[in-house]
């Protein structure tokens, strides 16, 4: 099944997630600015606001459009949720990657994991990524 096709009908599929850091060897040099929205996904992590306050990580895939909020789980429980801010290297097509800005500590603990994922919603200002953003799925 084509990860387009989880997307249109919501289902689950299992692809591997991984971590990354805002450090340059692990990005394009700009690690703070999400490519291509240019959310500067540093301060938006660092700040608390609705990514730590409500469980929604910040995360990287090619596999899903730009504001896609994805569910994350293992086989019993929820991990937790991200919105698709940036994108991984071309080559990388179907995996995600959660960004744990300069905490490599917990980057490492997460590791590489087969995780199923979810689409559960949109956000359709994810360019400018507001204190409230409008949930369409």
């Amino acid at each position: 099944m084509t990860l387009e096709r989880v997307a249109k009908e919501g289902r689950e599929v299992l692809r591997k997630v991984t971590a990354y850091n805002s450090l340059d060897h692990q990005t394009d040099g700009t690690p703070c600015f999400a490519e291509p929205s240019q959310n500067n996904i540093c301060t938006l992590y660092r700040e608390g606001s609705l990514y730590k306050e409500k469980g929604l990580y910040i995360c990287a895939t090619n596999a899903f459009e730009l504001g896609t909020e994805l569910e994350i789980r293992t086989a019993k429980e929820i991990f937790g949720k991200c919105i698709v801010l940036d994108r991984m290297n071309g080559k990388y097509r179907e995996g995600i990657d959660i960004f744990f800005d300069k905490d490599m500590e917990r980057a490492k603990r997460f590791g590489t994991q087969k995780l199923w994922i979810k689409p559960v919603g949109f956000y359709k200002n994810f360019e400018k990524m507001a204190p409230n953003p409008e949930s369409t799925i």
